[in-house]
């Protein structure tokens, strides 16, 4: 059982970028275009689907695979009664999150948006 009885899943993967320039720069050009830029912290770049996230060293210290669910509270609590040891939800900038451990060498956050935000260069 994963964690689609408590609503929609999305999985995608961000990355350190050290330098963040360089590193959204090549990105880009195996993707395309960022979808969304957050003052020079964090940018997503999507194609057919897949999301791939870059963030400053601040942001992401390890390649993250990243769980977006409808619930994090839900979703952490789920996990827990399998096992898994899920930090508790703390408040980012735009989304709830908890660390969840690893997965085959990556980082594992569950998130939930605070609110739908546009999908724009906001940088």
């Amino acid at each position: 059982m994963g964690l689609d009885p408590l609503g929609p899943v999305t999985i995608s993967v961000a990355v350190p970028g050290a330098p963040f320039a360089t590193t959204l720069a090549r990105a880009s050009d195996l993707i395309g275009s960022p979808t969304f830029v957050d003052d020079g912290r964090w940018a997503q770049l999507d194609l057919g689907g897949f999301r791939l996230s870059v963030g400053t060293p601040d942001e992401v210290v390890a390649p993250t695979l990243l769980v977006r669910v409808a619930d994090v509270a839900a979703a952490s609590a789920s996990l827990r009664q399998r096992g898994w040891e899920v930090g508790e939800p703390a408040a980012g900038p735009h989304e709830r999150r908890a660390d969840a451990g690893a997965l085959g060498g990556l980082a594992v956050v569950l998130y939930e948006p605070l609110t739908s935000t546009s999908e724009v260069i906001t940088s």
